[in-house]
């Protein structure tokens, strides 16, 4: 009996040996393996496993987002900035008159696109079309038989100096014939001359909200007092 106890004791210490053996050898193999397979990736993609490691991501992304735009190139600071509005009464000969809303630089002939275009009877030539437009503009498109006729020179003539706008003197419909002067500024500039007498010297013009400077260099040798 007791032999067959020591001789049981005996096989029992040589099976745990021999799993113990066999655990350690597993363990030991997988770390070589594991160790193995890191070397060769970074031998691989040096640059990829450093970036990786640098930016905490695989693939050498750091990560973080990316400031360029889908086409990989930065947007450019207020290249897309949005002009003001500008709001422009389009009258007369034209196949939808109302109030259209424009951008600040845009043109007279955009705004008159906007309202359909001429009639047939519109006096096309009567608006400067490359004018630019003003917030609260009236553009009033005549008729044929409502717009002045051009005077031609007669043959062996010169041509006519055109004569200046009176402010002190001249109609609302003379004054709108100035560049940048719509039906608005020519009731201010009426209502500015019966409050205050009369315009001393064409740079009182100045006095009229909405005219400065610019405005005054477009049109001072169109006007006198």
């Amino acid at each position: 009996m007791n032999t067959w106890i020591k001789d049981y004791g005996k096989r029992l210490a040589l099976a745990i040996f021999i799993l113990a053996a066999g655990c350690a050898y597993s363990c030991g193999w997988r770390q070589e393996s594991w160790q193995f397979s890191q070397v060769q990736g970074t031998q691989e993609d040096p640059e990829g496993a450093q970036a990786g490691e640098e930016g905490g991501a695989p693939g050498g992304h750091s990560g973080a987002p990316d400031s360029s735009g889908a086409d990989g190139l930065r947007p450019e600071p207020d290249a897309q900035r949005e002009m003001p509005p500008c709001y422009v009464h389009v009258c007369g000969e034209v196949k939808r008159p109302g109030v259209y809303e424009l951008k600040e630089g845009q043109r007279v002939y955009e705004a008159v696109h906007l309202a359909g275009g001429f009639t047939d009877q519109a006096a096309e030539s009567y608006l400067n079309l490359a004018q630019p437009v003003e917030d609260g503009m009236k553009l009033e498109v005549p008729n044929r038989d409502q717009a002045p006729e051009p005077e031609w020179p007669k043959p062996g003539e010169s041509p006519k100096t055109q004569a200046k706008v009176n402010l002190n003197k001249a109609s609302k419909e003379e004054l709108m014939a100035l560049r940048g002067i719509g039906e608005a500024k020519a009731e201010d500039i009426i209502r500015y001359r019966e409050e205050q007498g009369g315009f001393n010297c064409i740079e009182d013009i100045m006095n009229i909200s909405g005219i400065k400077d610019a405005a005054f260099q477009k049109i001072k040798e169109e006007i006198t007092v």
